[in-house]
């Protein structure tokens, strides 16, 4: 199976458990040493949050619960991504790396000002 296609499934698979809200499935579907980057996030600390039961839950906190749809697998810069919405507007982007099928990176950007592209 090529890279893309495993990266596309580890994706789709990552925005199922979120939307399940499940943190144990969640977090088995990360590296154990996942790192997680975010620009433009309330209430997460600055610096990259590691590990896969932290990174799982700091996802959670970002959509407390999410609505059917307000989670969406997406490509953003020719790689798989997760869109953030609410309302009908697009609260986030998390770029998602993957390798042998777990995620072992993720980028989230929150900040409103680098998001006007996405609607």
């Amino acid at each position: 199976m090529g890279g893309r296609r495993r990266a596309d499934e580890a994706t789709a698979r990552l925005v199922q458990a979120w939307r399940a809200r499940d943190a144990g499935v969640l977090a088995g579907l990360l590296h154990p040493s996942v790192v997680l980057t975010a620009d433009g996030l309330d209430g997460v600390a600055h610096a990259p949050v590691r590990g896969a039961t932290a990174v799982a839950e700091t996802l959670l906190r970002l959509t407390t619960p999410p609505a059917p749809g307000e989670l969406s697998a997406a490509i953003a810069n020719g790689v798989p991504a997760v869109v953030v919405h609410s309302s009908g507007t697009t609260r986030g982007v998390v770029v998602v790396e993957v390798r042998r099928g777990l995620v072992t990176r993720l980028w989230a950007v929150f900040n409103p000002l680098k998001l006007s592209t996405w609607r």
